[in-house]
């Protein structure tokens, strides 16, 4: 399913943004960026302590409540609105959810970003996440203070009062920030999941990844082939013509435009300098990913866009004119008689441009000009640096085709270099690709690869030794320009089932091609223990950035998107677009079924119309042609009921919503919840200090918390004491086996069992999480490590099943990357007799 501009439930994670309608100084309104943990097992909550400014003295009234009576689904969609609200977001102007990949819109933009809270807000109700009023306040005056991070009471003042022209009440700001900062902890804690990865994963990945290679390469490269080119003036020209449409010569366009000067109509407004650049600088490093293009064509794009921003009077003055020239065809006299009939425009021109020829200052105009048929007027604006153009094409005359010894010296130079690189390309890729079955074939019949090689005087290339995961040739580099990348991803399809490949097939790359032999393979270098326990410990730092992060998606159209939720929430995320989109189209799924009736009767029809017309020996070519039609559009619907059923089908298996089984937090609960928050944003967490808080607040939801953050924080320290963390967890899963939080407890004892050789009792507790959760995260990495225990045993039926179950359950990706590697490397199964 194609995933389109998703959930804005990011814009209440952030903690940057606005709320008042015009911007404050860049002194003002501006977050402190919170240091990352000293510990990487357990990350830091935002809850710094805010120094305020001087004040009146007047005692303040006190805060609205963080409860609501309101129906959760009204109280998600006001604390969404909010949120919007504070990052100056409007939900009317962002692009509602496609939930099918249609390009229709099946939901708005609110409602959908709504329904995702409401997921959220059963997980921390259920699991008793909340805090007290003075946790809230110091978070709420951390979003709006100054460069220097002192809180600016008049800014907070001033956004709350603008609450009421959004219909909205400082409770339910109030209530928007707690929640905040309820997900964020909600979504550390699920999160510590994916950091629970077995060890013995980690090292085969590991021995995997820096297994040595040896290999040659066969290289046919267009540069060797230049001089069997044939070099003769008629072939030239077979070239020239067969390309005509290449070397033609642009069309010669009359052109008038109308520059709408910034410095005329936004006379106010600062249109460059250095301050733009560097906008448009951080505005490409953000987002440079979602930009395929190349980084200055971007740039420029970012440039116009934000000059369009800056200048609104000028862009208000380009569609009143648009509007005004659009009931018309255009040409220089409409185009004055407009402009003369509004004095305040006596200042622009009216300039007249031939193309090509023109200047290369207008190259955006005429680039603009270039896609307009004669006498259209363009709807988008130019945008130059100084002005917004109106662009009109009057007149388009095709040039004539030119001979080929009519052209200039640079012209004919230029087509002749292009005639040898490509005939050149294509007899290497013709050679490369005649050559590499026969060379598989003389070395399986017993020929040397040398032997064969110099018979047929090919260029061989030895690589230097490379394995599979390392990012570069570094200084060792082979004497010709190909990435290490090009020749691991050869290699990795010729390791599959087990067995070696000696020689790859062709492959095609720039300027020719090559084939690869698999010369020896040297297994993996012994490495020392220390640099093994770096690498499960960045493995499993990775996992728990894959459970807890926001995946990495490009977003194209609003900074405050994310692309996909934390990993955790991935699956019962899909399943509940999933239910929108079942309810969304509710009504076409009640109507397919007659449709597709209504078809078959159509098709049949035509059949017997078909039948009689050729017992007459009529003709049939229009009847078979409708046949067509309907049998296609029969195809469609059955195509779409198949599908409806099959999305019914995964929802009725998908994870469904969380019930909330705690009552909202009472006072001790959220003086738990704050302790432990406050810890957790201590500079060194410590396993100690979190179990002092369960100590403290004992039968709390909190405390449950703590024990499973202190025992993820003992396991990730470089020299871990499993047995200590295993009790720990075995005191959690005692207490209560079944809560939100034991399938993340169960995973981490099967792990330390596990790691301390213990291989039954890690079996039976990989396989009670899968049983038990089989939607929840914790039974992804449960599944791969019993593949893995499956590949070690020589079991490779189970080994592959559960490898595939991995791949198709997994759903951040993260853990189906290490199956499928596995999976390729197991012997193929045979098939059943």
């Amino acid at each position: 399913m194609k995933i389109g501009p998703t959930l804005l439930v990011a814009a209440c994670l952030l903690a940057g943004g606005c709320g008042k309608k015009d911007k404050p100084p860049p002194t003002e309104a501006k977050a402190k960026t919170q240091a990352p943990s000293a510990n990487p097992g357990v990350p830091r909550e935002p809850l710094p302590p805010v120094p305020v400014a001087e004040a009146n003295t007047t005692k303040p009234a006190p805060p609205p409540p963080i409860t609501s009576s309101l129906p959760l689904p009204e109280q998600a969609r006001r604390e969404m609105l909010a949120s919007y609200f504070y990052n100056c977001v409007n939900p009317a102007k962002v692009a509602g959810e496609d939930l099918t990949g249609d390009g229709r819109q099946d939901i708005g933009r609110l409602d959908f970003d709504a329904e995702v809270r409401q997921r959220f807000l059963r997980h921390t109700h259920a699991l008793g996440i909340g805090f007290s009023q003075t946790t809230v306040t110091r978070k709420m005056q951390s979003l709006f203070v100054n460069t220097n991070g002192v809180h600016q009471p008049a800014l907070q003042q001033e956004f709350e009062a603008a609450l009421k022209d959004q219909n909205l009440t400082a409770a339910d700001w109030r209530r928007s920030v707690h929640n905040d900062l309820a997900i964020r902890h909600l979504n550390r804690v699920h999160g510590l999941t994916g950091g629970f990865m077995p060890a013995r994963v980690s090292r085969h990945y590991y021995a995997l990844d820096r297994e040595l290679f040896d290999a040659d390469l066969v290289v046919f490269a267009a540069t060797n082939f230049v001089r069997q080119v044939p070099d003769t003036v008629p072939a030239l020209n077979a070239f020239y013509q067969k390309n005509a449409q290449r070397y033609r010569q642009p069309d010669l366009l009359d052109i008038v435009h109308v520059p709408l000067r910034f410095s005329v109509l936004d006379p106010s407004v600062k249109t460059g300098g250095t301050e733009l650049n560097r906008e448009v600088e951080e505005i490409y490093k953000k987002n440079k990913n979602a930009y395929n293009m190349p980084a200055e064509e971007a740039r420029a794009r970012i440039r116009r866009e934000l000059l369009v921003q800056r200048h609104p009077k000028t862009g208000a003055r380009f569609n009143a004119l648009l509007k005004e020239l659009a009931a018309k065809p255009v040409n220089i006299a409409r185009l004055r008689e407009v402009v003369d009939a509004h004095p305040e425009l006596n200042r622009l021109q009216i300039n007249g441009v031939t193309a090509p020829g023109a200047s290369g200052k207008l190259e955006h105009v005429i680039r603009t000009a270039g896609q307009l048929d004669p006498g259209q007027l363009s709807p988008q604006p130019a945008v130059s640096d100084d002005a917004l153009h109106l662009v009109a094409l009057v007149t388009r005359k095709p040039q004539p085709f030119k001979k080929l010894n009519k052209l200039t010296e640079q012209q004919y130079s230029s087509v002749q270099q292009d005639y040898r690189g490509e005939s050149s390309l294509e007899l290497a890729l013709k050679n490369g690709r005649a050559f590499a079955p026969v060379l598989v074939e003389r070395v399986n019949a017993g020929q040397s690869f040398e032997s064969v090689c110099q018979a047929a005087k090919v260029w061989v290339v030895p690589l230097p030794r490379f394995t599979l995961g390392q990012a570069d040739w570094g200084t060792n580099a082979p004497p010709l320009p190909l990435p290490v990348g090009v020749v691991q991803s050869t290699v990795l399809p010729m390791l599959d089932g087990g067995e070696t490949s000696r020689l790859s097939g062709f492959v095609q790359v720039p300027g020719g091609g090559f084939v690869l032999r698999l010369k020896k393979r040297h297994g993996t270098a012994n490495a020392p223990p220390t640099e093994v326990r770096k690498f499960v410990n960045e493995m499993r730092l990775r996992g728990m950035a894959a459970a807890s992060l926001d995946s990495l998606y490009p977003v194209t159209v609003e900074p405050a998107l994310a692309a996909l939720p934390p990993g955790w929430m991935v699956a019962e995320w899909r399943n509940l677009r999933r239910a929108l989109m079942l309810r969304a189209r509710g009504k076409r799924i009640l109507s397919v079924s007659g449709e597709i009736t209504k078809a078959q009767q159509a098709v049949n029809q035509k059949e017997t119309q078909l039948a009689a017309l050729k017992r007459q020996r009529k003709n049939t070519d229009a009847v078979t042609k409708e046949l067509n039609a309907a049998l296609q559009q029969l195809y469609r619907l059955r195509q779409e009921k198949q599908f409806y059923a099959a999305e019914q089908d995964a929802l009725a298996r998908g994870p469904g919503a969380v019930e909330p089984v705690l009552p909202p937090p009472v006072d001790t609960e959220r003086t738990a919840n704050d302790a432990l928050v406050n810890t957790l944003n201590t500079t060194n967490v410590t396993s100690t200090a979190l179990l002092e808080v369960a100590a403290s607040h004992p039968g709390t939801a909190a405390a449950r918390r703590a024990q499973l953050v202190s025992a993820a924080n003992l396991f990730h320290h470089e020299k871990v004491n499993l047995g200590a963390v295993q009790a720990q967890l075995n005191r959690l899963l005692n207490a209560r086996p079944n809560d939100l939080i034991a399938p993340a407890a169960l995973l981490g004892r099967a792990v330390c069992r596990d790691d301390l050789g213990q291989t039954v009792p890690a079996k039976l507790d990989y396989e009670a999480l899968i049983s038990r959760h089989p939607h929840h995260l914790a039974a992804v990495p449960a599944r791969l490590a019993l593949g893995v225990i499956a590949m070690e045993a020589g079991d490779t039926a189970l080994a592959h099943a559960r490898m595939q179950e991995v791949i198709q359950t997994d759903p951040v990706g993260y853990w189906a990357r290490f199956a499928g590697l596995f999976k390729r490397r197991l012997p193929l199964l045979k098939p059943p007799r």
